[in-house]
């Protein structure tokens, strides 16, 4: 049985996937001032390379965020992010809920105290679930991005699950 961790990742690779047809070469490359002088595809490879992490690390039930392989190409050619793209989510996709259920260790430099290192005990599904919001997070930034220059994003593009859930239920004035 598929999981809704794996569905709700495959939702949002999805969504990499129609912002990758929707942008042209040189609107995904360019650096842009507002936010941190990073370009679409720079965020867009920063996901990749979280869930290249995690997909790496599933067989060996150990997973170092800290050593993402930053593939330039992902940040540069969108049709190698797209590539890569659907090869993640038809890896992730045939995971079960059994699957998301294995334990696995888990590094994530969070300190800025550079010679120390946690691994922490985790789960499959919770990792899948970091890594979506992960996603949504930076396709937030990609949204402020677009915006500067006049791309279309569909309209929940980079809003998370939990505020649209809030919005349906809280009346306009």
């Amino acid at each position: 049985m598929k999981s809704p961790l794996v569905s709700s990742l495959e939702q949002v690779l999805e969504q990499g996937l129609s912002l990758l047809e929707h942008l042209g070469d040189r609107d995904y490359a360019m650096r842009l001032a507002v936010p941190y002088n990073a370009s679409i595809g720079a965020h867009y490879r920063h996901i990749v390379d979280h869930l290249l992490c995690l997909q790496g690390g599933l067989h060996a039930g150990r997973v170092d965020y800290d050593l993402r392989g930053r593939d330039p190409r992902v940040e540069i050619e969108r049709d190698y992010a797209r590539s890569v793209t659907r090869g993640l989510r038809d890896s992730f996709r045939s995971l079960t809920v059994k699957d998301c259920d294995r334990t696995l260790a888990v590094s994530y430099s969070v300190g800025y105290d550079l010679n120390r290192t946690e691994w922490l005990a985790s789960t499959v599904g919770r990792e899948l679930a970091f890594c979506t919001g992960h996603a949504i997070h930076h396709f937030a930034i990609i949204r402020i991005l677009c915006s500067q220059l006049e791309v279309a994003v569909p309209e929940h593009f980079g809003v998370a699950p939990s505020t649209l859930k809030f919005l349906q239920t809280t009346p306009t004035n």
